[in-house]
This record gives C-alpha cells, structure tokens and sequence, in this order.
C-alpha cells in the first residue's frame, strides 16, 4: 500500500490510464502540448505524407496482401485511398464509387490519426459512420498508441 497524494503523468485526458483514474474518482489535471494537435489544412496531402508508414502497418498485418478502396470524409474534405497488395497505391481527392467511406467529424480524425484513441472506440461514436466490413482496416491503418510514433512528420511552432 502506497500513500500517495498526487502524481503527475504527461497523458492526454482520453488516454486510457487517465480515463481509468478519473473513473476511479482522481481528481485528473490536465496540460496539451500543442504538438499533440493536428490541423488538417489538406487532407489529400496529409494522407500522401503518411503513406509510407500507413504502408509499414498494412505490411506488418494480416492485411499484407489487401486490396481495395477506403474513403474518408470530414469537414475539410475527402479521399479515397486506393490499396493494391497491400500497399497504399494511391491517395485521390474525392471519395470514389463503391469504396466503403469513413464519415467523421474532424474532432474525431485528430484521434485516430495520432493514436490518442483506439480506432474501435471512434468508431463507436454516434457522429461517426463505417461499414464494418472495413473496420479492421482502419483499426490497422490507425492503431492506438503514443500520439508521434516514428516516422511520422512531427510540425511544431
């Protein structure tokens, strides 16, 4: 038994120990640096930029050899990703016929982009909408973890 009156951990609030201590009745203080937010100036750009490493994790899955389309759609626009063996062939500016279209608001997107939250719980969220046959794309390509794992670009002010 430890007698410990405060503690300080640099965690978002919806990580998942953070959630825990306030469910238990923490008193939970909260710092962001801004380095943990994201604005999405151009979606198309921003998924062109991530596409090596959306690649390693298509790679290191059970989705090594995939093919097909995943849209996505927020407030600053939409792209479709076009996959072939795998790999993220291409990123196109506009959702395109017949690919299964992940519809979120951007205060979702942030999250799932930087892993502050698994993919599972965003997606159970009532202003988010996928066919889930292409649930456990996206939970690969977007995998809760650290919010800056490597290779991906860090931009600060």
């Amino acid at each position: 038994y430890w007698d410990v009156t405060e503690f300080e951990l640099g965690l978002s609030p919806d990580h998942p120990l953070s959630r825990a201590a306030w469910h238990a009745g923490a008193h939970v203080r909260t710092h962001f640096s801004p380095a943990r937010f994201a604005r999405v100036l151009h979606l198309p750009a921003l998924f062109e930029a991530l596409r090596e490493e959306l690649n390693h994790r298509l790679a290191r899955s059970e989705l090594h050899g995939h093919t097909g389309t995943l849209a996505l759609r927020c407030e600053e626009g939409a792209i479709t990703l076009a996959l072939r063996g795998g790999m993220v062939q291409g990123v196109i500016p506009r959702t395109t016929a017949g690919a299964p279209v992940l519809e979120l608001p951007l205060a979702r997107l942030n999250p799932l982009i930087t892993g502050l939250r698994p993919a599972a719980e965003i997606l159970a969220e009532p202003d988010v909408s996928l066919p889930r046959s292409a649930q456990r794309l996206v939970e690969v390509l977007f995998p809760a973890g650290y919010p800056h794992p490597p290779g991906w670009p860090i931009f600060q002010d």
